[in-house]
């Protein structure tokens, strides 16, 4: 019986110190924790270049068979996107309406070469229009001019005829000034009736001017597909905007660009004239120095010819490059063919939340015997 109060001691004992330690634990777990704490890490200046979101991107793409046909039942299935190297979640394709931007170059600085076919001797050998002469050149059967006016504005006006009734239409002329020729509509007669009123040709060339208003106009389209429409040779001599800022607007325009060359229509042209001088004309000081001036043009049409294939390529859009003008002038029928047949494809992407730099984009065809043709890159901040 003695031992018990002692017992009864320890016990109690105990039961203070489990008290204790039960009370402390809690402290202790703070305080390790804490030891993260005291000295936290500074948040870097460019946290928010961290941050990332997820966001529907719009890419404009045409598909083909393996005979070149137009693919009309496109699916998501069919194609995978590659962006920076990552693969991307396609969510949908579909058929919309388009706004088309035409946009003329009818500068003239080296010549009326864009005007239509000159009527010089050792022309075409096998168009019917034509006939050997007596000096073995060819000659024009007929003496009537070959085109009743102007071939950029016939051209255009075959656009306009040939033009889908769903789709918005704008025009741009550009020579010694930039000018909006028509403002978007639906209305095709209008816009018909500004060709034959506003039409301008002029000497000069304002190409970068012209192509810094296409991309404004082309941030204008809230809705529909953005293409441009571009007619020219790609040379400049007047402009205010720069090369590289003009590039870089319509770039992040995000339109896809069809581009229509005058390059070998010009070429041809001009080699037509430099032998007619040649053969017809007296050699003398202006000759020689009309004869340079060609010669250095056509030194400079390869480079921007390689330019505009270069920026409809980029673009997703097409390069056409006729070689004779009754081919120029059924070039609306191809253009609009081809821009009818181009889907708009939607893809998840994520970027960082400040992030203004251009992207690389590959479309790779899922499907048989599929060709496609898509932009190669786009603005992140879109």
């Amino acid at each position: 019986m003695s031992q018990e109060p002692e017992r009864r001691k320890v016990e109690a004992g105990a039961k203070i110190l489990a008290t204790i330690f039960v009370c402390l634990l809690p402290l202790s777990l703070l305080a390790q924790s804490g030891r993260k704490t005291q000295n936290p890490q500074k948040p870097t200046e460019n946290k928010a270049d961290l941050r990332i979101e997820t966001r529907e991107v719009r890419l404009p793409i045409r598909a083909y068979n393996n005979v070149g046909k137009s693919i009309t039942d496109l699916a998501p299935k069919d194609v995978v996107i590659i962006e920076d190297g990552t693969a991307r979640q396609t969510t949908s394709v579909k058929l919309e309406p388009a706004n088309i931007l035409l946009v003329l170059d009818l500068s003239n600085e080296i010549g009326t070469f864009k005007n239509g076919e000159s009527d010089r001797t050792n022309i075409y050998s096998d168009d019917k229009g034509y006939e050997k002469g007596e000096w073995g050149d060819m000659i024009p059967r007929k003496s009537t001019a070959i085109l009743p006016q102007p071939a950029a504005r016939e051209f255009a006006y075959n656009f306009v005829n040939t033009l889908a009734e769903t789709d918005r239409l704008a025009i741009i002329q550009y020579s010694d000034k930039v000018q909006l020729l028509q403002d978007w509509t639906n209305d095709h007669k209008q816009a018909r009736e500004a060709l034959a009123s506003k039409f301008r040709i002029g000497i000069k060339s304002t190409f970068h001017d012209a192509l810094a208003l296409a991309a404004k106009k082309m941030n204008e389209c809230e809705s529909g597909r953005r293409v441009v429409v571009l007619l020219s040779d790609g040379f400049d001599s007047a402009s205010k905007t720069t090369r590289n800022k003009s590039l870089d607007a319509l770039m992040k325009s995000e339109a896809s660009i069809f581009v229509v060359s005058w390059t070998e229509l010009l070429r041809s042209e001009i080699i037509k004239t430099m032998q007619w001088y040649g053969a017809h004309e007296k050699q003398d000081n202006r000759n020689y120095k009309r004869q340079g001036e060609l010669r250095a043009f056509l030194h400079q049409l390869d480079g921007k010819e390689t330019e505009l294939k270069s920026l409809a390529e980029l673009t997703g859009g097409e390069f056409y490059l006729p070689t004779r003008f009754r081919i120029f002038l059924q070039q609306p029928a191809d253009i609009l063919r081809d821009i009818g047949s181009q889907y708009t494809l939607t893809y998840l992407t994520e970027r960082e939340f400040v992030d203004t730099s251009f992207r690389s984009v590959q479309v790779i065809a899922a499907r048989s015997g599929m060709t496609v043709k898509a932009r190669q890159r786009r603005y992140s901040s879109d």
